[in-house]
């Protein structure tokens, strides 16, 4: 499965890079540091993951989210600080990690959602 990673810092993209890069059947198809560029990425072939910052979204988040999964219907994974965590679930993303969870939660999520992927 191929991820896009979309964060307005390019450190946080390095690093979510670098940890998922860990992943078997994971593989990276590009970055953005914008919601234009995130549409573009998550509709390339293969993409099944899109993890994106919460502020990338705009002010239209579900309007947003509903462009990322057209026409693949990757999985999209929010990132934010200070969210409550239904915020971004009732925009329409299918998890929701914030930046300051252990990344032990993060794993858990990829192996999720890599497990959905494989039913």
């Amino acid at each position: 499965m191929h991820f896009v990673i979309a964060d307005r810092q390019h450190s946080t993209r390095s690093a979510l890079k670098l940890f998922l890069g860990q992943y078997p059947g994971l593989e990276f198809t590009g970055e953005s540091g914008d919601i234009e560029g995130t549409i573009k990425l998550s509709a390339q072939p293969g993409v099944g993951l899109v993890l994106v910052e919460w502020e990338i979204l705009g002010p239209n988040q579900k309007e947003s989210i509903a462009k990322i999964k057209v026409p693949r219907n990757p999985a999209v994974l929010v990132l934010g600080c200070c969210l409550q965590r239904s915020l971004p679930l009732e925009a329409g993303a299918d998890f929701y990690i914030s930046k300051t969870d252990k990344p032990d939660r993060l794993a858990s999520v990829i192996h999720q959602i890599q497990s959905q992927a494989r039913q």
